[in-house]
């Protein structure tokens, strides 16, 4: 007897010691497990950082390591339905692992598409820019026509091969916004590298497509500029740009979008209620009444109110009248320093318009009055200003009397 209870001790003991054994294997080969998926992804993230594109495929050496610990942690959500959970999601990774291949792959790595310059697609917007005498840019479209800041524009290119040429050159977008700070960037190789330039023959088209993102910084509202051009990323060298008959057009500037930036401005302290023609008012202004001396310059603030888009671009008058009504200064000129044209102008907005009105070195002392309108510059036609009958009143708004005195 006490040869049997001795021998089952010593048994127990032999199997917690296996057990133990066992226990710590297990945990050493997770760590192994867990190590190296953290060291492929550190390599991953430093390829990242070191190099223009991102490679999820060099994450493959950890595929292995990555399975068993996903079957790890299912089975440990439902250690009752174990067998189950695990067939069920390894059914559905090995379906999704087939199809992948043929859905994702395959359209991720196509090639451009060639097309016919005879048979642009509808909506592409023909021009003729060429670059070195390597290649002309044919078409293009840009989508869509407004986007927010940390928002995307995409960008579709048509490029026509002019010859065969040994550099595999790459192609940027660049956006500009206020200043002509730059706003935006893509650099790539042509079809994502899919489709090199060494590799186009003359004659042919290329489709490419860019999704070029927006700063979230970008100050607004503006007229984002879309830069196109072509350059080795082995020297920076930028390929010249000319135009359809020859002449050089250094940045090729094919497009602009509206960068629509929302929020409230604060309230004009003078408020008016004007309506010029049947798009816009005038909702108020800041003035000064002054004094001023002659040869300084009055800041003057415009809040406009779009009711409906304009359709074209207008020019702000700004006029500064004598008792007689004549124009003894004038400040005229696009809205918004020319950054935001009214083409671009959309319903429901409220825009502020920070102009400037010089007055003349030999400007008598007196009390003038300040006057604004918009008019097309094509033909000086000024939009009526129309009362609360709807009946032309005017073609100029009357703002505030501005004081000027002798110095």
């Amino acid at each position: 007897r006490s040869l049997r209870e001795t021998s089952r001790v010593d048994g127990r003991g032999a199997g917690w010691r296996a057990h133990r054994r066992g226990t710590a294997q297990r945990r050493t080969a997770l760590a192994l497990l867990v190590l190296w998926t953290l060291v492929v992804c550190a390599g991953l993230l430093r390829w990242t950082l070191t190099t223009p594109a991102s490679q999820g495929r060099l994450l493959f050496p950890a595929i292995g390591a990555i399975s068993v610990l996903l079957s790890l942690g299912i089975a440990s959500l439902a250690p009752r339905y174990e067998r189950a959970s695990l067939a069920v999601v390894g059914t559905t990774l090995l379906v999704v692992a087939a199809a992948t291949p043929c859905v994702t792959l395959r359209a991720a790595y196509a090639p451009p598409v060639l097309a016919s310059e005879s048979a642009l697609p509808a909506g592409v917007q023909a021009t003729e820019v060429t670059y070195g005498d390597v290649a002309r840019l044919v078409g293009y479209r840009v989508e869509p026509a407004a986007a927010a800041p940390g928002e995307a524009l995409v960008v579709e290119l048509y490029w026509q091969a002019l010859r065969q040429t040994e550099t595999n050159l790459s192609l940027f977008v660049h956006l500009y916004g206020r200043g002509w700070q730059a706003v935006g960037q893509r650099d790539s190789y042509p079809g994502g590298g899919l489709c090199p330039t060494t590799l186009w023959t003359p004659g042919s088209i290329v489709h490419d497509t860019l999704r070029v993102p927006v700063s979230a910084d970008a100050d607004g509202p503006v007229a984002l500029g879309v830069i196109v051009g072509l350059y080795d990323r082995a020297t920076g060298a930028v390929l010249p740009a000319s135009d359809a008959e020859g002449r050089a057009v250094g940045e090729v500037r094919i497009a602009q979008a509206r960068l629509a930036v929302g929020g409230r401005i604060h309230l004009p302290t003078h408020p008016l209620n004007a309506q010029l023609g049947e798009r816009v008012r005038l909702i108020g202004y800041d003035l000064a009444p002054g004094p001023y001396a002659p040869g300084e310059t009055v800041p003057l603030v415009l809040y406009w109110e779009v009711t409906q888009a304009l359709g074209g671009d207008y020019t702000v008058l700004v006029h500064l009248l004598d008792d007689s009504g004549a124009i003894v200064s004038q400040g005229d000129g696009p809205p918004l320093g020319g950054e935001y044209p009214t083409s671009l102008w959309a319903p429901d907005e409220t825009l502020a318009d920070e102009r400037s009105l010089p007055l003349l070195d030999d400007l008598a002392a007196g009390r003038y009055r300040v006057v604004v309108g918009l008019y097309e510059p094509d033909s000086w036609v000024r939009l009526p200003v129309v009362d609360a009958q709807g009946e032309v009143a005017d073609d100029t708004v009357a703002l505030g009397l501005l004081v000027v005195e002798s110095p």
